[in-house]
């Protein structure tokens, strides 16, 4: 999709890092053209100093882009708004998806962001909201973060959510445009109203940099004391983090769990036959090393020629990524599928998932295969370990030879990969109990804030 970002403070070059990640071509527009040009030359915006801006992301100060757009979306401050809505409404054409990210309300007219756009641009485009509890600094490092979209048009609230949804940054959809932006506008004055609230806190990921003395374990430390109880996604998350010891008496484990309902669903939605033997899902990043993949596809290659493999995904190695597919001469191979919104017929219909990560937590795509009967091959990562059964309902190896040849067996050999299958698929009814989960989580939220 062609997506123009109007706002080049941090939030919006957040948003543009983000939409771009998940494969769109994405440009930034600045009002100032002189930090259009610093922004072109150094590819940082001041505001989230450390993270840079990748080379695809266009930057200019020149609406003329917005001729082309398939979806422009505002992320300038609300006193900003009506004015850079008025400079582009020009320059948009009718039906273009109008997206606020902009979060308040405007004084004096007491309006909400997205009734301004809808005053200056007229009529003849869809508008959405996209507001939640979202930092650009985190936005911007990939840290997980929850948003709404809101339109009264549903077919509009879900181009959003899959334009900005990945495995980090989760979207839901909802059709109440006021209240989402009224609470994107007043939450700062709600949280001052709530006063000392108790923490829980849930940890979700086996941080490989959280494993010795870094900034991220000490900060943890510091929230780790405030917190009245802590969930640790697996035993490998607990146990790796360097200070564990002195939250073991608030400290539970609680694996991830998945709505096997909904993801049966999505499977049934999608009315498309894929044909591929393995598949990867997930980002692009160092923690899932996708360069090894390449490396591992190259070894498939070398005893298969014609194996396919899916790369569903986007994120900062993507380029790198690919260079190396190329380099191995794997482009009639691997198939780099970006961000999809719904990749789990995908998933069905491969014969193997492989994971390559250095660490991991319990990764949901991994739950997700094991629901559908598609056996996961990865390396012995954290909580794969807890997941998997080496031979019995999927394979466990650190060499790369050896989960070439365990792959192979699976997609040569129908009948081990049905045994495969049947016991993936009832691995996961015995750990995926969605009661379980849920009490567990009620009875500490009631223990420490009251009755829910």
């Amino acid at each position: 999709m062609n997506i123009v970002v109007l706002g080049s403070g941090g939030w919006g070059t957040a948003a543009a890092m983000l939409l771009s990640d998940n494969g769109h071509a994405v440009t930034l527009w600045s009002h100032d053209p002189k930090k259009a040009e610093l922004l072109n030359e150094t590819r940082e915006n001041p505001l989230l100093k450390g993270v840079r801006i990748p080379e695809r992301i266009a930057v200019t100060s020149d609406l003329a882009v917005l001729q082309n757009a398939e979806m422009a979306v505002f992320a300038s401050p609300s006193f900003a708004l009506r004015s850079v809505a008025h400079e582009a409404a020009p320059h948009l054409k009718k039906g273009t998806l109008l997206v606020s990210l902009t979060k308040g309300i405007e004084r004096g007219t007491h309006l909400r962001m997205s009734e301004i756009i809808a005053q200056e641009c007229g009529e003849g485009y869809r508008i959405a909201v996209l507001s939640g509890p979202s930092h650009a600094e985190e936005v911007a490092r990939r840290l997980p973060t929850g948003c709404v979209a809101a339109s009264a048009d549903q077919a509009s609230a879900e181009a959003v959510q899959r334009a900005f949804m990945n495995e980090v940054f989760r979207v839901y959809t909802h059709d109440d445009v006021v209240g989402v932006e009224l609470a994107g506008a007043l939450k700062n004055v709600a949280a001052l109203c709530c006063g000392k609230i108790p923490l829980i806190s849930h940890i979700h990921n086996n941080a490989y940099d959280a494993r010795g003395l870094s900034a991220k374990s000490i900060a943890y430390l510091l929230a780790g004391f405030r917190a009245k109880h802590i969930f640790w996604v697996s035993n490998s998350s607990y146990e790796g983090y360097v200070f564990h010891r002195l939250f073991a008496k608030k400290s539970s484990v609680l694996y991830n769990i998945i709505d096997a309902k909904r993801i049966f669903a999505m499977r049934d939605s999608d009315e498309n036959s894929y044909d591929f033997d393995m598949i990867y899902l997930g980002r692009l990043t160092y923690q899932k090393d996708p360069q090894r993949l390449m490396r591992l596809s190259a070894a498939l290659k070398a005893r298969k020629p014609g194996i396919q493999v899916a790369v569903v995904g986007a994120g900062e190695l993507e380029e790198e990524t690919k260079a190396l597919c190329r380099e191995l001469d794997l482009q009639d191979n691997v198939h780099f599928l970006g961000f999809q919104g719904n990749p789990i017929k995908m998933v069905a219909d491969s014969k193997a998932m492989i994971l390559t990560s250095r660490w991991e937590g319990t990764p949901m795509c991994a739950l997700e295969a094991m629901a559908l009967g598609t056996p996961v091959v990865s390396t012995p990562s954290d909580g794969m370990k807890d997941l998997i059964e080496n031979g019995v309902d999927g394979y466990l190896s650190d060499e790369d030879v050896v989960l070439a040849e365990d792959i192979l067996k699976i997609v040569e050999d129908p009948d081990h990969r049905r045994l495969l299958s049947e016991n993936a698929a009832k691995k996961f009814a015995q750990i995926n109990d969605e009661e379980k989960y849920n009490d567990a989580i009620l009875a500490c939220y009631r223990q420490w804030g009251g009755t829910l």
